[in-house]
């Protein structure tokens, strides 16, 4: 299982957040810095350069599944992130 730092990190949150909360499934709102290389002075503007991403947790059959499965909608979700939650 090849799992990035990012989805690790996630999954033990959503693990720690079902086990807390009534409900196993939920979805988290993560908040992306997300600048991009419009042109060529773009780092010296000052802005706010956030998106938000919608980010469904649906424990699974043991957690590495629920993890690789939740960095599965993570990578999905970043591919179609010129749309902000």
């Amino acid at each position: 299982a090849h799992l990035t730092p990012s989805a690790v990190l996630l999954s033990v949150w959503s693990t720690v957040l079902s086990a807390w909360s009534a409900q196993p499934e939920f979805t988290l709102n993560l908040t992306l810095f997300d600048r991009r290389p419009l042109h060529p002075q773009i780092n010296q503007i000052l802005g706010d350069f956030t998106s938000l991403m919608l980010l469904s947790w649906h424990p699974g059959e043991s957690w590495l599944h629920s993890a690789q499965s939740l960095q599965q909608r993570l990578s999905q979700n970043l591919n179609h992130r010129d749309v902000s939650a």
